[in-house]
């Protein structure tokens, strides 16, 4: 029996590149919608190991060359408020903390970087994070599943991955509390 194509099987699987998609978001002012992987800036190649509807390291990589390839669009300051804007939502905590832990990596490589001010935003993901800690404990979506305690596992190693290449903590629920 023929099978059809993998992009049959699910509309996420993308046919155009990250680059692509990145441009798309920033002549369009929506970085933001970018980092929360809606449908028009999803990525999602079928070789990709990304648990959700995007593939938000690969997209943060193409966003870094735009970045480094045109100066002029001024993408750490769109990419800051699209961060800021975000971490307002729950569907925005773990992109966050990969855009943290993605910083803190090109910093610890010493590679350009977005120039983020990671201590403000850490802060900031910290309160929230405190704010939805249940919700994040009962969340068995994407990566969650992986984790007894749900999106609260996922964002606690990262936490800890991301101060392995020294950057900021931004995850202080003690696992006493449930």
């Amino acid at each position: 029996m023929d099978q059809p194509p993998l992009e049959e099987y699910s509309p996420t699987v993308s046919s155009i590149t990250p680059h692509e998609i990145v441009r798309k978001a920033i002549e369009e002012d929506a970085i933001d919608l970018l980092l929360l992987g809606k449908q028009e800036y999803r990525y999602l190649p079928y070789w990709s190991s990304a648990y959700g509807d995007t593939d938000l390291p690969d997209l943060l990589e193409a966003l870094h060359g735009e970045a480094k390839r045109k100066p002029e669009l001024e993408v750490e300051e769109s990419l800051t408020y699209a961060i800021q804007k975000i971490l307002k939502t729950y569907e925005g905590l773990l992109p966050t903390a990969e855009c943290i832990f993605y910083e803190s990596y090109l910093r610890s490589e010493s590679l350009s970087s977005f120039n983020l001010p990671l201590e403000e935003i850490a802060v900031m993901l910290r309160d929230q994070i405190e704010k939805y800690k249940i919700s994040l404990f009962t969340d068995k979506s994407g990566r969650g599943v992986l984790w007894k305690d749900g999106l609260l596992g996922v964002l606690r190693q990262l936490n800890i991955v991301t101060q392995e290449f020294g950057g900021p903590s931004f995850f202080d629920v003690p696992l006493s509390v449930f």
